[in-house]
């Protein structure tokens, strides 16, 4: 598929999801074998079950493969969407993860000098969740991203981003496994 029909494709998507009363964000890539509708609810579980719903009664479609949350990344294309979008690289940030309440909290700690608007960090840190933890992983295991502006180290264990990723990786093993 080329870029031109991958334009294409977005467009009538778009359009027939308007059409029907259906905003949901989503986006079309191609995976190594073919194209790949990836839907996402931004975090919200109220649309990821009606994304659920949606991909529960769609027809199957020749060769394209439909996902209802953000797919993990490898760190390294998570951290250039982040980039792309907030012009910083995630890698560069430190990060500290503990347990709260039913869920877990990952703050990344973010010079002060960055003056971001408190929408615009937390956008970032759900991106680089949803891309380098994988949408399904963060939701499923309750984890909160928050975005601290600071240039001193935090209290928290601190990790650098392979860590906290490979920490919530782990975290998600557990669920699967039935230990967390």
């Amino acid at each position: 598929m080329d870029a031109d029909s991958v334009n294409e494709a977005f467009e009538a998507i778009d359009n027939m999801l308007s059409t029907h009363n259906l905003p949901f964000c989503f986006d079309i890539t191609m995976g190594e074998e073919c194209p790949l509708l990836i839907f996402s609810p931004e975090g919200d579980r109220r649309e990821a079950m009606k994304i659920d719903e949606l991909l529960r009664n769609a027809p199957h479609c020749g060769s394209w493969r439909f996902f209802g949350r953000r797919q993990k990344k490898h760190l390294d294309d998570a951290a250039a969407i982040v980039q792309e979008l907030y012009y910083r690289d995630p890698r560069l940030m430190t990060y500290g993860l503990r347990k709260s309440g039913s869920g877990w909290l990952l703050t990344m700690q973010v010079p002060s000098a960055s003056d971001m608007a408190s929408e615009v960090a937390q956008g970032m840190v759900n991106t680089f969740l949803w891309h380098a933890v994988g949408e399904g992983a963060v939701m499923d295991n309750g984890i909160i991203g928050r975005v601290v502006l600071s240039d001193t180290a935090s209290s928290e264990n601190t990790l650098n981003a392979e860590g906290a990723v490979a920490r919530m990786d782990e975290i998600e093993r557990q669920r699967i496994a039935g230990g967390a």
